[in-house]
């Protein structure tokens, strides 16, 4: 991971605030970088992501195969309605997203 990616994932978990338990959502996740940095510092939260990629969600997958708190992961058109309640989460993040024209 890039240096400059590491810096933005760090602030991302000091602007989050995330309680001990707390869950993160990732929109347009890829591989899971992000999440993995969220489960790194917080290690029985819920992290959440969702990609339209699914050999990225496999690699999400594989990279976050030993956090012991919640692991989420789904495809997902980003455009449309999330499987998610309303206010059901402590913080949402989106650093790579990219939706087709």
């Amino acid at each position: 991971m890039s240096e400059t990616n590491e810096t933005l994932h760090d602030r991302f978990i000091e602007l989050a605030d995330l309680p001990a338990e707390g869950s993160v959502v990732d929109l347009g996740c890829g591989a899971g970088p992000a999440l993995a940095a969220f489960a790194r510092r917080h290690p029985k939260a819920r992290v959440i992501g969702f990609d339209r990629e699914v050999e990225s969600l496999a690699k999400a997958r594989e990279r976050l195969r030993n956090h012991g708190g919640s692991v989420q992961l789904a495809s997902a058109d980003l455009r449309e309605k999330l499987p998610l309640d309303d206010a059901s989460v402590d913080a949402v993040i989106s650093s790579n997203g990219s939706c087709p024209r």
